[in-house]
């Protein structure tokens, strides 16, 4: 009996040691490098994510969203005054308390064709479903280190007007200062200029006179993500945007295209409001089937 007595015991004390073990390998923490995967935003039809993509993406820094099952993360650059700036995720590590993700910005290279208009670069990444929250580490931020080294400036300001022929007035930070123009923005001012008071983004670089001259700069121009509604007429479309409903004129370039789509596609477009308060879409893409 008590052989049988002293058996017992030990199956209990095997029995628990095994269940505490099992209770800890469940609990414990992956910490060290992640395995993570890059996801286009085009494919996503989880309408949550992409109402939290659409709520951060023109935002900088880095955000998180959770699903059943995934852990989605945006490093986002925030504004960027044209084309060709690029966001890349090169690390994900996980302490026990918090993940952290690492990237680089990359900037325009030199003589690079870009589009002339405001961009958000980002990248989405996902992982595994997990608790911990996900802070920023490295974001080396390359279009600044070759802007220095090209000597290139990044600005933003109200637009004041014409000097002469050659030169602008902007106001930065409450003072106005002046800027040549180089050829290639002469000739775009030409066809088509911001009105005074005017919000600008601009590049600019110091020429062999010392001068600032403006090499790029965009206007009035904005991106969304809505819901196609339909055509009013040829050259009208309805969308839904944050549950508010706009009319929109459509470019040349846009009528197109418009035809591929139908109501109740997700798209992403860019648009500018005229001299007239209409707001004109420049383009436009279908994001989900």
């Amino acid at each position: 009996m008590k052989k049988f007595s002293i058996l017992v015991f030990v199956l209990i004390l095997v029995i628990g040691i095994s269940a505490g073990c099992a209770f800890n390998s469940q609990n414990e923490k992956i910490t060290g490098e992640l395995e993570f995967e890059t996801v286009d935003i085009s494919t996503i039809e989880n309408e949550d994510v992409l109402m939290w993509y659409q709520t951060h993406s023109k935002e900088e820094g880095v955000f998180y969203h959770d699903t059943e099952d995934s852990k989605f993360i945006l490093l986002a650059a925030g504004e960027k005054p044209t084309g060709g700036y690029s966001v890349e995720i090169t690390s994900v590590k996980a302490t026990n308390e918090k993940i952290i993700v690492n990237g680089n910005l990359n900037s325009p290279k030199e003589n690079e064709m870009v589009t002339q208009a405001l961009t958000y670069p980002s990248q989405v990444i996902k992982i595994q479903r997990d608790e911990r929250p996900v802070v920023l580490g490295e974001f080396n931020n390359q279009s600044q280190i070759n802007k220095k080294r090209a000597d290139v400036y990044e600005e933003k300001g109200i637009f004041i007007g014409f000097i002469d022929n050659n030169s602008v007035e902007i106001e930065i930070k409450g003072l106005p200062k002046a800027f040549r123009l180089s050829e290639q923005i002469k000739q775009q001012l030409q066809k088509n200029e911001p009105k005074s008071g005017q919000k600008v983004q601009f590049l600019y670089i110091k020429n062999q006179n010392e001068q600032m001259e403006i090499t790029e700069i965009t206007w009035n121009q904005n991106k969304e993500i809505g819901t196609y509604i339909g055509q009013i007429d040829d050259n009208s479309i309805e969308m839904k945007v944050n549950d508010k409903t706009n009319a929109y004129r459509l470019s040349e370039d846009v009528k197109e295209n418009i035809n591929k789509l139908a109501t109740g596609d997700k798209v992403q477009f860019t648009y500018k409001e005229n001299e007239n308060g209409q707001l004109i879409i420049l383009d436009i893409k279908k994001l989900s089937e």
